[in-house]
């Protein structure tokens, strides 16, 4: 018998009449302190808006959606990204430096205003990424993970559109609002249910697809999903939506990058094959041991693309990527 797993309501896509109501909020001023500016980005559960304080200071500002404001158990799960993210001591997490709630009743947490791109954004201008940008990626993506799981959070919604890079080329990661707390002292921290399903199917671990408790390896699992489609510029399970593809996930079932594309490294193709592992026991078992094998990686690809050359190394850069491009060189010696 087919099981649907139950995900977070606010994970759907965002329509026509949410795009219609964040414009329709520009110029208002929040609280007397946050003059909203700029649509940056519309999702299934919040708006986000370049907003100015009244000391003039830039940050993002990001709304929850009207419809969803109600939801008790929704709101709570919003706010709590603040607490989460604050409590991850990196300086690739997004700090949250205020919370609030509307004069109508909406939610919002103010954050640190970010330029750059997201690895979403850059794999669709791109459609794959090459070798050592990937790598780089991943290498301090890990690096936030380690503290993250370090502090007892497990993000559990790892993906693309919740990766950000800099123009510095410094990795932050998003939103922590579905992260799964050790500490259930702060309200709403064990919100998560046996049986349910919270996060982004397309990059769910078999086991959190199956609602059951997930600890620090889905994450790798999830990185291991981020990995193979910077690779190959293609979801993990191609087209395939609702119940078969949670179906797809939790059977664990998966075809290497090399499946697609041309040339994989192979010491990359092993990383990402050991992170997509089905049973977590498998898999790396810390976010420290992976990140040491992509720099045992990068230190041999390196060696071997300064002596052969690497046909990628060519392709045309995107605003961020000569930056980790520099960190990925520098990471290799």
């Amino acid at each position: 018998m087919r099981r649907s797993a139950t995900v977070l309501p606010f994970i759907r896509a965002p329509d026509h009449s949410s795009c219609l109501q964040a414009r329709a909020r520009l110029g208002t001023t929040l609280r007397g302190k946050y003059k909203l500016e700029e649509v940056l980005g519309v999702g299934g559960s919040a708006v986000v808006y370049r907003a100015q304080h009244r000391n003039r200071a830039a940050f993002a500002l990001k709304m929850l959606l009207p419809e969803l404001a109600e939801d008790e158990e929704i709101r709570t799960r919003f706010l709590r990204e603040g607490y989460v993210a604050n409590s991850v001591k990196h300086p690739g997490v997004v700090q949250i430096v205020d919370d609030d709630v509307s004069e109508d009743g909406a939610a919002f947490l103010v954050m640190e205003l970010l330029v750059g791109l997201s690895a979403d954004e850059l794999l669709r201008r791109r459609g794959q990424l090459p070798p050592d940008i990937a790598l780089m990626i991943g290498h301090q993506l890990l690096d936030v993970l380690a503290s993250a799981h370090a502090a007892g959070i497990v993000h559990r919604d790892i993906k693309p559109a919740n990766v950000f890079v800099t123009k510095e080329g410094q990795v932050k990661v998003l939103d922590f609002g579905i992260a799964r707390l050790r500490d259930a002292t702060f309200a709403g921290a064990s919100l998560t249910q046996s049986g349910v399903s919270f996060g982004t199917p397309a990059f769910m671990s078999p086991e959190q697809a199956k609602g059951e408790t997930v600890d620090r390896r889905s994450d790798i699992y999830s990185l291991g999903v981020c990995l193979h489609e910077m690779l190959t510029g293609r979801y993990l399970h191609g087209a395939l939506g609702g119940d078969d593809l949670l179906d797809m996930v939790r059977a664990g079932d998966v075809e290497p990058p090399s499946t697609y594309v041309r040339d994989i490294p192979p010491e990359l193709e092993q990383i990402v094959m050991r992170a997509l592992a089905k049973h977590a026991a498998d898999r790396f078992q810390s976010a420290r041991d992976m990140a040491g094998a992509i720099t045992r990686a990068m230190t041999i690809m390196f060696k071997r693309w300064r002596t052969n050359g690497a046909p990628w190394l060519a392709w045309e850069p995107v605003s961020v990527t000569p930056h980790l491009r520099a960190r990925a060189s520098r990471a290799s010696m």
